[in-house]
């Protein structure tokens, strides 16, 4: 055994040298990833999107139309959409219905665009809808319409 060095534990070199390289950069890049920005962060809605049969069954109403117009609430978090309906099922819906949205889980439309929106009522006058529910561009449609129009249409 003489002649054998024992090489010392990751310990006692630590003790001796001090810290391996980069271990300041490594703790503070986790750190500043574990640690939360402070107020106003913004936290991702998390959610599978469901098959077009089981959002159907979950929703009120099913609309299929135009967004004319949004506005923006107070707080930034909440949308109100405004949007010419050429289709709907489930339930009658008037030609022109607002439509909100907010929370970590706003739905986000474009003023132009054509969408198949899953709809909820909060009241009587007031129809919600968020990501999750099964909404879809007019682009990314075309299955969905064809299973929405093998039902019958309200309109």
């Amino acid at each position: 055994m003489m002649g054998v060095r024992r090489r010392p534990s990751t310990c006692q070199r630590n003790r001796e040298t001090g810290p391996r390289p980069y271990y300041w950069a490594r703790l503070v890049f986790f750190a500043a990833a574990i640690l939360p920005a402070g107020p106003g962060i913004a936290f991702a809605c998390r959610c599978t999107e469901p098959e077009p049969r089981q959002a159907y069954r979950m929703a009120e109403s099913v609309v299929y139309g135009k967004v004319v117009s949004a506005k923006k609430e107070d707080d930034g978090a909440d949308t109100s959409y405004v949007l010419e309906v050429a289709e709907s099922w489930k339930q009658p819906v008037e030609s022109q219905i607002t439509v909100h949205t907010g929370t970590t889980c706003a739905y986000e439309a474009t003023v132009g665009e054509k969408y198949v929106l899953f709809l909820k009522r909060s009241n009587q006058s007031i129809y919600e809808t968020a990501m999750c529910m099964g909404n879809r561009p007019e682009a990314k449609s075309r299955g969905l319409l064809k299973f929405l129009r093998a039902t019958k249409p309200q309109r």
